[in-house]
């Protein structure tokens, strides 16, 4: 038998005429001859795009087409282009500073990323120390303004406040300095307590200087006049004595006492006797002056009695003249026989009516007196005086 037979193939390699020899039935080689012929294959390809880089490429899909061989479509994805703009940008608003991206589709339908960098331009912060005399300037006071580059620019001005000067100026004013004259020119006549003066001090502020004043103790001497008789002494006083205190005197007879005096009783001599007197005070300073005029009494007396009883009752017991400015004196007292039974030479040395320890009689016994006073007058008396017991 030769038999001939048509057949279909998908695959290439398949296609072709192939005998196969076969003994037959009857042993007879049979040959069968078979033509393949190959079937269609589909192979297409498309271009298609895309706005992802991840599609992009070549992609083969294999399908069985209508003959049932393999179809093969390839698909070539190519890449839509995606805008990346870049921009920079200025802001004064420390908020508005960084990296900002915007993503909007392009003419494609991609993605279109704009990247705004936007920097931070300087604002001018600028600090100042300023001074015054006033408290209600005072403080922290800003002014902003607008530097070159359109951003606010902040000054601070902080103000302190100068002080003012009060000094309190301490013034002790010594009686004998009165009228008192303040280094600012006021004069103080003893009756003010503060003087209140304005000046600029360094700062260039007003102030105060307050003068508080003080009068010191003031001291003096009493009495300031006298007229006592010759012999006569004379105490004197300090007013307001303290003893913070140093006296001391001169005077015209030379009668002085240095510092520190102690000598409270003066002995005049002159006619006229005066006395200088500085007294200082120690604590305060002050000096003070004062002058004592002491006249003397020059006018003389003289007064005798003409009796006396020396019994020791203790009355008229003793002869004495009496007198004042006597500055000579001589007393003599005799009996009736011209015996001197008596002698002085001071008025205040009298008679007891003792001769040589002993009593004498009573009786009438002469005195014999001579004295001269201060005023020169002169006196003589003679008389007779009666002793009794």
């Amino acid at each position: 038998d030769s038999t001939f037979a048509n057949a279909t193939s998908c695959n290439p390699a398949d296609t072709g005429v192939v005998s196969v020899t076969s003994p037959n039935q009857f042993g007879c080689d049979s040959v069968h001859t078979v033509t393949t012929t190959l079937l269609s294959s589909d192979s297409t390809f498309a271009n298609v795009t895309s706005c992802n880089p991840a599609d992009t490429g070549v992609v083969s899909v294999t399908n069985p087409n209508q003959f049932g061989c393999d179809s093969v479509h390839t698909v070539t994805t190519t890449l839509l282009p995606s805008d990346s703009t870049f921009a920079n940008a200025t802001s004064c608003n420390p908020a508005d500073t960084g990296v900002v991206s915007v993503t909007n589709p392009n003419q494609f339908g991609c993605d279109s990323v704009h990247t705004v960098t936007t920097t931070l331009l300087p604002s001018d912060s600028t600090f100042a120390n300023a001074t015054s005399c006033n408290p209600a300037d005072t403080g922290v006071v800003s002014v902003t303004n607008q530097n070159q580059f359109g951003c606010d620019s902040v000054h601070t001005v902080t103000t302190s406040l100068l002080p003012g000067t009060v000094e309190n100026i301490f013034v002790l004013v010594c009686p004998n300095d009165l009228p008192y004259i303040l280094e600012n020119g006021v004069t103080v006549d003893g009756s003010q307590t503060q003087v209140v003066d304005s000046f600029t001090n360094a700062n260039g502020c007003d102030s105060l200087r307050i003068y508080d004043i003080s009068y010191a103790q003031e001291y003096d001497i009493s009495p300031d006049n006298l007229i006592v008789n010759f012999g006569d002494s004379v105490p004197f006083v300090i007013n307001n004595f303290s003893d913070d205190i140093l006296m001391s005197f001169t005077s015209n007879t030379g009668a002085d006492c240095g510092p520190p005096c102690d000598q409270y009783i003066l002995f005049p001599t002159d006619t006229v006797n005066t006395y200088y007197f500085s007294i200082v005070d120690t604590v305060t300073g002050c000096v003070f002056t004062d002058i004592l005029t002491v006249e003397l009494n020059l006018y003389s007396e003289l007064n005798v009695p003409n009796t006396f009883t020396p019994n020791g009752d203790g009355i008229n017991d003793v002869f004495l003249a009496y007198g004042k400015n006597v500055e000579r004196f001589s007393m003599q007292i005799f009996d009736r026989w011209g015996g001197q039974m008596f002698m002085s030479d001071a008025l205040d040395k009298g008679w007891d009516g003792l001769f040589l320890g002993l009593p004498v009689e009573s009786g009438i016994y002469t005195l014999m007196l001579e004295a001269t006073g201060l005023d020169g007058q002169e006196y003589k008396i003679i008389q007779h005086i009666k002793l009794v017991r």
